[in-house]
């Protein structure tokens, strides 16, 4: 409908009722649809095993973006688990569905950047708004998840949260600006490993995207700047200015 909604309130409303109509009407056509291969893939979620549930999970989510929320909060809750084999995979998963089907190239909409007094939708922006606020908040969920994963003990679970982050914030400007601090904040590992996979990834970064150095570089000059850091923090983080 081309109909205009005069507030951001009614837009709400009105976008979750589209939404839920919307993914209504798929499920059931999932549910009608004739195809082994459907049948086959919801088994697979169903009773499967661990690694292949992820892999119908993001086989799903790939097909269908926008009437699979839920499949890519079982996604999420999995990138949550302790077990790190299987958060590790569920991390990856997301990592390529953000960058390649879901994550436009910028920001997704929020309402909380929209003024209450000045907003006009059709009913097509209140869905895809509504969407996109959604879709929003999974994101900051599977970041917790990286964040926790770059404070683990195991070095290892550590760097591949890392590079997680790291593909994320070079493919993609959502949730950069925290991406971004979380690496930065890997210069003050207490692991040396650790430290030069951090210096390693942001001199990726600026060479991908050349026009970040200066933000990449503003944000060492604040870690370094932090009180009570070590002195070895402080020299990671002067080499990591020196290399860029």
């Amino acid at each position: 409908s081309t109909a205009n909604i005069a507030t951001l309130h009614a837009a709400m409303e009105r976008g979750e009722q589209l939404f839920t109509t919307m993914v209504t009407a798929a499920i059931k056509a999932r549910k009608t649809d004739g195809s082994g291969d459907q049948k086959f893939i919801e088994d697979i979620i169903s009773s499967g095993t661990a690694s292949d549930k992820i892999a119908g999970l993001a086989m799903v989510v790939s097909q269908d973006p926008l009437c699979t929320l839920s499949y890519m909060d079982q996604l999420v809750a999995i990138a949550h688990k302790k077990e790190q084999r299987l958060a590790l995979m569920a991390m990856d998963a997301l990592r390529d569905l953000l960058v390649h089907n879901l994550l436009p190239d910028r920001h997704l909409q929020r309402y909380s950047t929209f003024k209450k007094s000045q907003v006009s939708f059709t009913e097509r922006q209140a869905l895809i708004l509504w969407y996109e606020n959604e879709l929003a908040q999974r994101v900051e969920k599977f970041v917790d998840g990286i964040e926790r994963g770059m404070h683990d003990n195991v070095e290892f679970f550590k760097k591949k949260s890392m590079e997680v982050a790291a593909k994320l914030l070079t493919e993609k400007c959502e949730q950069e600006a925290r991406l971004l601090t979380l690496l930065v904040n890997k210069i003050g590992d207490p692991a040396g490993g650790v430290v030069t996979k951090a210096i390693e990834l942001l001199l990726a970064l600026t060479r991908a995207h050349p026009n970040m150095k200066s933000v990449v570089l503003r944000e060492v000059k604040h870690f370094l700047h932090r009180s009570k850091l070590k002195p070895r923090a402080i020299y990671s983080g002067v080499i990591c200015l020196s290399r860029i």
